[in-house]
């Protein structure tokens, strides 16, 4: 497992140029050879990443190279390398800090290795390539854009607002639903002492911001 930042970047951007086969371990073999779901490939790309990355999986909140501080982020892009969908940060806790600095979300964007890849459906999964990895940290500008969408999403489920809760509010976060089976419930309390129930629900990049983050970054290199 990579010990420092540098070293960490350095073994990213060896699989720059790889497709996703060449780096699958025997086991994923079955799950990848000409699939084009991408329900299935998301999770699947992200576990050949982590495994690329030498991480070992963990269960605990917070980001996933947890010495290191740093959240890992797959991708899929176009051609011109633009995000082809939102970015799933974590999901919404139950127990609401107070504080943005507090919160699961702040933990996992303090630092992010994103990982973009080729997100061509057409293609089969082991023949697309990935991209060049880079680390990225929000600037003063973006963290108070990240703080006040935060706190105004959060305020509203603390006084059960979640039927109000729309994939339209916020800037660059979003709470969108995160199950795949819509049917899945969780019953919360209310402020009023009412019995709400509403189903899972996570946090997002909006693509929009993804895209103008990768927009900016690679005009640079």
């Amino acid at each position: 497992m990579p010990h420092s930042l540098e070293q960490l970047l350095y073994t990213a951007r060896q699989l720059a140029g790889k497709n996703l086969g060449s780096l699958m371990v025997q086991e994923q073999s079955t799950k990848i050879n000409n699939t084009t779901s991408r329900l299935t490939n998301k999770g699947v790309v992200g576990h050949i990443i982590e495994a690329a990355l030498c991480l070992t999986p963990n269960s605990r909140p917070g980001p996933d190279f947890a010495t290191l501080g740093v959240e890992v982020k797959g991708i899929p892009v176009d051609e011109a390398g633009i995000p082809l969908e939102s970015t799933f940060i974590c999901v919404v806790q139950q127990q609401l800090p107070l504080n943005f600095v507090d919160s699961l979300v702040w933990k996992k964007m303090t630092c992010i290795l994103w990982v973009p890849y080729e997100g061509d459906t057409r293609m089969p999964l082991a023949e697309r390539r990935i991209g060049t990895p880079f680390l990225w940290s929000p600037d003063p500008v973006t963290r108070q854009m990240l703080e006040q969408d935060w706190t105004e999403l959060t305020e509203m489920m603390r006084l059960g607002q979640q039927a109000s809760l729309s994939a339209h509010l916020g800037q660059i976060l979003q709470i969108r639903p995160k199950a795949l089976n819509a049917r899945i419930q969780q019953q919360k309390l209310s402020c009023s002492g009412d019995i709400i129930s509403s189903g899972p629900k996570g946090f997002y990049l909006r693509r929009n911001f993804t895209c103008r983050l990768f927009e900016a970054v690679f005009q640079n290199f």
